[in-house]
């Protein structure tokens, strides 16, 4: 079975606590496209941005596995360069969906600010930015010690979780057979925590963050995240952005 995932702390260590029979075929891709590697059949289960189920809400979806966050942690943060009024804001990183469409919500509700989005290339003016970085460079760089959770504002906004990536295949037996190869999988992922972050050579500080914050990352769906997904994927249709709900399609 292929598992396709994009390259984050969170889906590594997630791949880092399985067992080694399903470590053998492991591919590794920009988040935005993944959901197209399981459109062309490239791959067997992915982990896509829960948004793309808006736009490809024929695949199947785990109910037992998932990337959520309810706190510090996440795999995105927002930067503010200081200004009172937020008209733009610019994503940097592993952009997928989730950030361009949750970021126009996100700062509708909070901010009553109808923001443009801007994609960069690169991110070496955040500090001069009202900004987004998605991905490992708020660990690796540090950035996370003057940023927002993304992840945090939005399970608040929410008063769900926040579900950032859904473990998906256009065949649910491939869902079905995934499952019943793995248990107890946040108990598996904490266990591993402190060896996986040892491979990442990351600073003393980094990893205790990581560390004392584990406990608002989760990789099992229980009710709670369900609901939460559901009510993020209702929000879109709310403020026009898609003409129908999306309802998902578990396994």
């Amino acid at each position: 079975m292929k598992i396709t995932i994009p390259k984050n702390i969170f889906t590594g260590l997630f791949v880092y606590s399985l067992p080694d029979k399903l470590k053998e075929n492991i591919d590794v891709k920009a988040s935005s496209m993944i959901v197209k590697a399981l459109e062309n059949d490239e791959t067997d289960v992915a982990f896509i941005p829960s948004c793309d189920l808006l736009n490809h809400n024929d695949l199947f979806v785990s109910e037992k596995i998932a990337v959520s966050f309810d706190g510090n942690l996440g795999n995105s943060y927002v930067y503010f360069s200081g200004d009172k009024k937020i008209d733009d804001i610019s994503l940097f990183g592993d952009i997928s969906s989730n950030e361009i469409i949750l970021t126009i919500i996100l700062f509708s509700e909070n901010y009553n600010s109808d923001v443009k989005i801007n994609l960069k290339t690169n991110n070496q003016n955040i500090d001069e930015l009202n900004c987004i970085v998605v991905g490992d460079d708020n660990y690796f760089k540090g950035y996370f010690k003057r940023g927002i959770s993304f992840a945090d504002e939005f399970s608040q906004f929410l008063d769900y979780p926040y579900v950032n990536f859904v473990l998906a295949s256009k065949n649910k037996k491939n869902i079905i057979e995934l499952q019943e190869n793995i248990a107890d999988l946040d108990a598996k992922i904490e266990d591993n925590l402190n060896d996986f972050l040892q491979l990442l050579n990351m600073s003393h500080e980094n990893n205790a963050f990581i560390i004392d914050n584990f406990n608002s990352v989760y990789f099992e769906l229980t009710q709670n995240e369900i609901n939460g997904l559901n009510e993020m994927l209702r929000y879109p249709y709310l403020k026009g952005i898609i003409d129908d709900i999306v309802e998902v399609k578990f396994v």
